[in-house]
């Protein structure tokens, strides 16, 4: 059977005075032209994106877990493609029933000691971890990230208890107990920063899987 092609030229697109300064607006409505007459949407999906893809394939990773961006990703979470690609791997190891999402048994299985943590890294309190939250937990952890979710991050890992309260005793200075929104304001302080750098810097120590 014969598998036909149809191919429409559309009227040729004359830049304007600004596109002809600017080749990335011109590109970029070209671009938007182009789209319009196919009845789709423009996205950021670029080459690094159909690599991401390709090794997702490759790991045998479920297409769904890979909906996302690389641009949009690399903006939000200051994250790069060797990261990313890294934390593919390790999502596909721990994703023992290859559901494409890691739920609490395996996540405590992969990582032992930051059982703890997986609410944490659960952001939309599904029960499970998909590949982008992983990225986002992985990113924090490496700081890779805001003040205000390493300072999360921090308070997620001195609660080991789930008590919902913190307190200790850094470089001689007692501090706590206090509550989560508490500890977040407290880690603008000088004594606060301080206790946020030493609980991540034991948290990196605590294992190697990060």
């Amino acid at each position: 059977m014969e598998k036909m092609l149809e191919v429409e030229i559309l009227p040729p697109y004359v830049p304007s005075a600004a596109e002809q300064e600017d080749p990335v607006l011109y590109a970029n409505n070209v671009r938007a032209e182009m789209a319009k007459a196919m009845g789709v949407e423009c996205t950021n999906h670029s080459y690094d994106d159909a690599k991401m893809f390709q090794e997702a394939c490759n790991l045998g990773i479920a297409p769904e877990a890979m909906d996302f961006e690389v641009h949009d990703m690399r903006q939000k979470l200051l994250v790069d493609v060797d990261h990313m690609t890294s934390c593919m791997k390790d999502f596909k190891a721990k994703d023992v029933n290859g559901d494409g999402l890691i739920d609490r048994r395996e996540f405590v299985q992969g990582y032992r000691k930051l059982g703890h943590l997986f609410d944490f890294i659960d952001t939309d309190g599904s029960g499970t971890i998909s590949y982008i939250e992983l990225v986002a937990g992985l990113a924090a952890l490496s700081g890779k990230a805001s003040n205000k979710t390493r300072a999360k991050l921090a308070f997620h890992s001195l609660d080991q208890d789930d008590s919902g309260q913190v307190q200790g005793k850094t470089d001689g200075t007692s501090w706590g107990p206090m509550a989560a929104e508490t500890f977040v304001a407290f880690s603008e302080t000088p004594l606060g920063k301080r206790v946020v750098e030493v609980e991540l810097n034991r948290l990196m120590g605590a294992t190697k899987e990060f």
